[in-house]
């Protein structure tokens, strides 16, 4: 996403059939999620959508410790955690960079001490953790999008997924993760670390139409479906998730049917709605929908039950 996520814990969730390994063979049918800030906003969420859980997740900059307490809830509820590791100090304005926490730092085993931390917790926890790391590196507005390279971005990839088998962390998924493709961002490919080190594929992108200026309404197809084309290139038979996506009180309903029917041909299987308040009200929970948000995955064909 274009603006900066703030250092809020989000609660994803991710509804069917949910397998317990980090390479989750890709469902038949898509899965919807969302993000809240709190444990308790994902229960009232729940209960606003009349849709159960079935995975959890939480937003982690790099200063933070892995977050036990939502891996110890997705154990208690029987399902993943997605976790957006961040490498950033979240509390820095957007658009400051930050050289401490750069990829080519990370890369060179600076971090090693945290980073080695961290996914012992990962492996304490009996959490199956699925891990986007440093997501929507193609664009320009995160702190490690700017003066770290594509190749930095490979090293420190490697790096960690590496420091994390050393340390015994194997449930933990890695989740490649670009924003969705647009004019000027750099490809794909660039950031690639090799199919060795990837167990997920993902891709981030929203409607914008009346939340900036000069928007039109972007279909479903539009916004994803050529990122999606690069990710199957690059990891052919991964899983793929669509890890953020929203659209504006103008477009909200209309959006989401047309992601309902889109996801499906896509062979995405897992949908994430962003359920914040932040450049504009995303959130389902509080759309005027004429029809529930069950029913109109109905209608396309999704299956809700676990």
């Amino acid at each position: 996403m274009r603006c900066r996520v703030p250092a809020v814990v989000a609660a994803t969730v991710i509804l069917a059939t949910v397998a317990t390994a980090p390479s989750m063979a890709r469902s038949t049918q898509p899965q919807l999620g969302w993000t809240t800030n709190t444990i308790e906003l994902t229960a009232a969420t729940e209960a606003a959508l009349g849709l159960s859980p079935a995975a959890l997740s939480t937003y982690a900059p790099f200063d933070e410790p892995f977050p036990v307490s939502w891996a110890a809830e997705s154990v208690r509820r029987a399902v993943p955690l997605v976790v957006s590791w961040e490498p950033w100090d979240s509390d820095v304005p957007l658009g400051v960079d930050q050289p401490d926490y750069s990829l080519a730092r990370i890369a060179a085993g600076a971090h090693d001490d945290y980073a080695r931390a961290w996914a012992r917790d990962a492996a304490a926890s009996g959490a199956t953790v699925l891990l986007r790391f440093a997501a929507e590196m193609n664009g320009d507005w995160h702190a490690w999008s700017r003066g770290d390279s594509p190749a930095d971005f490979r090293r420190a990839w490697r790096h960690l997924h590496d420091l994390f088998v050393a340390e015994g962390a194997e449930q933990v998924g890695w989740v490649f993760n670009p924003n969705n493709a647009y004019p000027g961002s750099t490809p794909i490919s660039a950031f690639w670390p090799g199919a060795a080190y990837v167990d997920w594929l993902a891709v981030d992108g929203y409607n914008w139409m009346g939340v900036l200026p000069r928007r039109d309404y972007q279909s479903a197809a539009e916004v994803f479906t050529d990122t999606v084309r690069q990710l199957r290139k690059l990891g052919p038979g991964l899983p793929i998730m669509i890890a953020e996506c929203g659209a504006g009180p103008d477009a909200k309903e209309t959006w989401l049917r047309d992601l309902a029917e889109q996801a499906p041909r896509l062979g995405v299987s897992l949908v994430i709605w962003f359920e914040h308040d932040k450049e504009t009200d995303w959130r389902l929970a509080t759309a005027s929908l004429a029809t529930p948000v069950p029913q109109i995955l109905r209608e396309a064909g999704w299956r809700l039950d676990r």
